[in-house]
């Protein structure tokens, strides 16, 4: 008997949601980042999949995404991921931001290369 590894036949909340990338995310990568734009996508959408999201955070990292997102009255969800925090509304990456160090010390006792779960 075969498998079927078709991606239609996986349930709808397990498969991989596909992001999309405005123009701004992709020069805001390119500035921040220093890789070619092309590289954006590929990292979006692992960032996306495995970035630490909002309920991730603690202390001053929690206080700090809770401000960013009084300030951001469209954005639905955060990851922060290598150093960034990158603004997503619904699976569209808005833009990204350097998080300060307090920030990345919040999220200290994440486990690492978990898949993140949306909101």
């Amino acid at each position: 008997m075969a498998i079927n590894t078709d991606v239609d036949c996986i349930e709808p909340e397990l498969k991989p949601q596909p992001v999309a990338v405005t123009a701004h995310a992709r020069l805001r990568f390119r500035e921040r980042v220093g890789l070619p734009k092309n590289a954006c996508q590929v990292q979006a959408q692992i960032v996306y999949d495995y970035g630490f999201t909002h309920t991730d955070a603690k202390g001053k990292a929690k206080k700090y995404l809770d401000r960013r997102f009084l300030k951001y009255k469209k954005v639905t969800q955060f990851r922060v991921y290598g150093g960034f925090i990158y603004i997503f509304c619904n699976a569209k990456l808005i833009t990204m931001l350097a998080a300060p160090k307090g920030v990345e010390e919040g999220f200290k006792h994440c486990k690492v290369g978990k898949k993140a779960s949306s909101p």
